[in-house]
């Protein structure tokens, strides 16, 4: 799908409809969302849909960002591979001092 990947669309999903069932419930608290919509059940319904493709993108969202890598390979690697260089260096110095 052109390289885009699925967590970053699981993402904007979750907050698109978070962010939209948040709203619609204060708009609803407040009486605005009635008033937008015309009546009662067609708010109630708009709601109701709106907050159940909530669970299964949030489902997806966490499993998603559960498989998503944190760090590459590589980089973890060239990570330790520094640190050992840096103790490699750093006890090479004692050893030198102790000579001394």
């Amino acid at each position: 799908m052109l390289g885009i990947d699925k967590y970053i669309i699981s993402k904007i999903l979750f907050f698109i409809f978070g962010s939209t069932t948040v709203i619609i419930f204060f708009l609803f608290y407040t009486g605005v969302f009635v008033n937008i919509v015309g009546s009662i059940e067609a708010a109630i319904t708009i709601y109701c849909i709106n907050t159940v493709l909530l669970i299964p993108i949030t489902i997806w969202y966490a499993i998603e960002r559960s498989h998503k890598p944190k760090y590459k390979e590589s980089d973890i690697l060239e990570a330790y591979s520094e640190m050992m260089s840096r103790t490699d260096d750093e006890s090479a110095a004692k050893e030198t001092t102790k000579r001394q």
